[in-house]
């Protein structure tokens, strides 16, 4: 009943529904995982799977659209056995810093604990490359330098090689089978440098190696860092000199990966730092965060990176200094479409108290969705997405 239901409501002309059929598979495992973690064979299956059905009656495939979305799991999954699932750990509750790692179950929505972090901390970032999370250093006391591995299926942590500077409020960046560290502080100093690790391609993480980079345009603490465009982009933060002068940053930065130096972006609509950041199909979304007034509700999208300004995008439900973030997928409804993307926002401070509220931005309303709350009220933590197998 439910693929005659959705059959029904397949309304794409013959030659569309074969070509992205054709350019499905590609086009979800490019946006998705970035090609960071699918195995080039898996790819090419993808590929194939999809010459296939070309020759296929425009009504099977039709019927076979239908039935991918009654599974309730995109076509990326079938390929890759495996689903994105949140993690949110460390930061602040209001009374200390918090080691707890939290894993929302995504088949009921609700959040567990697993294992805890070595040691708590705040003020750390989050990246997920081939099925392993990687949180980059914060601050616990004092500013880290340290790298921490967590494996989900074993629901273990492992150290991996320390960054060459101690680096609290960070920007952090996966990218290619890479993990970019940006600007960040070591008390009183913001630094300028950034570092890439490369990931071991059939060794653990242990064994892989931090490698210099080329110096920031300026010295960035706490900027939005987000990849988009093929690029790592820094967006806002702190700024600080040798002689103590700075301020908030409303200039944005970017390197593309064969680039020398790093490049000025458009400037953001007004300093902002503390911000989240996130690459959607609307372009480049930067939100919440503060400046010298007070905590943000507000969102602003680069459409393009040859976009020539950012544009103001709905506000959120409330003022968010210090949030989280996460991207995940999840099934769609639409005609033609195997997934849908959502960026989560969790906690974060609204200058009064400590949040727990989870809200998600819906991009068929252009909208912010309240969708649920942390099991307690955090700031400064790091968060992001790990796939696991489909049990």
């Amino acid at each position: 009943m439910a693929t005659t239901a959705l059959t029904s409501n397949f309304s794409c002309r013959e030659g569309e529904v074969a070509q992205r059929v054709l350019d499905g598979p590609a086009k979800t495992s490019a946006h998705f995982l970035r090609g960071d973690e699918l195995p080039l064979h898996v790819l090419r299956t993808g590929h194939l799977a999809g010459k296939v059905l070309w020759f296929l009656r425009v009504s099977e495939v039709a019927n076979a659209m239908a039935v991918q979305r009654a599974m309730e799991f995109p076509c990326r999954a079938v390929l890759g056995a495996q689903r994105p699932v949140l993690h949110v750990l460390g930061g602040h509750d209001g009374r200390s810093l918090s080691s707890h790692c939290w894993r929302m179950d995504p088949s009921t929505g609700n959040w567990q604990e697993v294992a805890p972090l070595p040691s708590a901390r705040s003020m750390a970032t989050a990246a997920a490359v081939g099925g392993r999370l990687y949180v980059v250093g914060g601050f616990d006391g004092d500013f880290l330098a340290n790298m921490e591995v967590f494996d989900p299926a074993w629901n273990e942590w492992s150290p991996g090689p320390p960054m060459s500077q101690r680096r609290g409020g960070l920007g952090l960046v996966a990218l290619r089978g890479h993990l970019f560290a940006c600007g960040g502080r070591d008390g009183d100093i913001y630094h300028s440098s950034a570092e890439c690790f490369q990931l071991p391609e059939a060794a653990e993480p242990s064994d892989g190696r931090w490698h210099p980079l080329p110096a920031l345009l300026r010295p960035r603490c706490y900027p939005a860092a987000v990849r988009f465009a093929e690029g790592v982009w820094l967006c806002g933060g702190l700024t600080r000199s040798s002689n103590g002068t700075g301020g908030y940053l409303a200039s944005t930065e970017c390197l593309a990966l064969d680039a020398t130096s790093w490049c000025r972006g458009p400037q953001l609509l007004g300093p902002r730092a503390s911000a989240v950041a996130a690459e959607l199909r609307i372009g480049l979304v930067v939100c919440g965060g503060c400046a010298k007034e007070g905590p943000f509700d507000t969102a602003e999208v680069l459409a393009s990176s040859s976009s020539p300004s950012f544009q103001a995008l709905p506000k959120l439900h409330g003022f968010r200094n210090l949030p989280a973030a996460a991207m995940v997928m999840s099934p769609s409804c639409a005609p033609g479409d195997f997934f849908r993307q959502r960026l989560l926002i969790f906690g974060g401070f609204s200058g009064k108290k400590h949040l727990k509220t989870v809200e998600a931005f819906n991009e068929e309303t252009c909208s912010w969705e309240l969708v649920g709350d942390l099991p307690e009220p955090i700031l400064a933590a790091a968060a992001t997405a790990v796939c696991m197998p489909l049990s």
